[in-house]
């Protein structure tokens, strides 16, 4: 695999590349608490399928820049960096996202058309679903853990505690196809490095502070029109279904929607033969 970095303002943003140079792009967009090497089974996949794979770090994780305020996390501004990236592929790409990386990947292609030839998205609802979330209890029930990462310092410190042992079980420790411990001490060391921790919960201080639960105002993204595909591990802690079964209301372009039984949150690292037939089959 090759890397490098793409200036986005002043924000150097870390990718990582595998398969050739002058082939179609596929951009994967990670998120928490990952970083651009949770997409290694796809990459391989889409290389080998003869796609230029290319993988970024969200600003703030891995080798990414980590902007100290806490405003500069706000998904709007990862727009740049998207496009920094896509930019230097060409101008156009596929476009495939998860957790974070999906709420980055609908507002983007919802926002920026132009630039996504064809979007993919796993286990992150689209945003519309959310407008309905003050009154949704079971998700507001399952959302309870971007609460508690509000509080600054006190989260970072709970998580870290005992060899990071709450991060691994709260986060990692609910997949339903466990993965491997040698994986996991890979995100661990990651999240160890100074300042990598704060800068992941920056994302959820960004963009889902609390008083953002009291408001029934919220944004509304416009109609997506390129072929769309969301695939959802039906085991998911952190995100209901129901979220899940609305997306294609907001897409005018072709839709699917893939379920996956006795998977978790962590699809393309659980499922990942099943994730990379689909993705292959969707993107040709």
């Amino acid at each position: 695999m090759r890397e490098r970095f793409v200036d986005s303002a002043g924000v150097r943003i870390h990718v990582v590349e595998d398969g050739p140079e002058d082939a179609t792009p596929v951009l994967f967009v990670h998120g928490f608490p990952e970083f651009w090497w949770s997409w290694r089974h796809q990459m391989k996949a889409c290389a080998d399928a003869g796609y230029r794979a290319v993988a970024m770090d969200l600003r703030g994780f891995g080798d990414s820049d980590k902007p100290d305020a806490v405003a500069d996390y706000a998904v709007a501004n990862s727009f740049n960096d998207v496009s920094a990236v896509i930019d230097s592929l060409g101008g156009r790409t596929a476009l495939v996202s998860h957790d974070w990386g999906g709420a980055v990947g609908w507002a983007y292609t919802a926002f920026v058309p132009d630039k996504v030839e064809r979007l993919v998205v796993l286990n992150a609802p689209h945003v519309n679903s959310y407008r309905d979330l003050p009154h949704d209890m079971p998700q507001l029930q399952a959302s309870w853990y971007m609460f508690f990462f509000q509080f600054e310092g006190v989260a970072e410190d709970v998580l870290s505690r005992n060899g990071y042992e709450l991060l691994r079980e709260w986060f990692y420790g609910t997949a339903s196809v466990p993965l491997a411990e040698e994986d996991v001490a890979k995100y661990i060391e990651l999240f160890a490095r100074p300042g990598a921790l704060t800068a992941g919960l920056n994302w959820y201080r960004a963009n889902v502070p609390p008083a953002s639960y009291l408001s029934d105002t919220r944004l509304e993204l416009p109609p997506i029109a390129c072929p769309t595909m969301l695939i959802w591990g039906l085991d998911d802690p952190y995100l209901t279904f129901d979220l899940a079964k609305t997306a294609g209301d907001h897409v005018t372009g072709p839709f699917a929607l893939h379920a996956l039984a006795d998977t978790g949150h962590w699809v393309q690292q659980e499922r990942p033969d099943e994730v990379n037939e689909l993705l292959l089959d969707f993107l040709t």
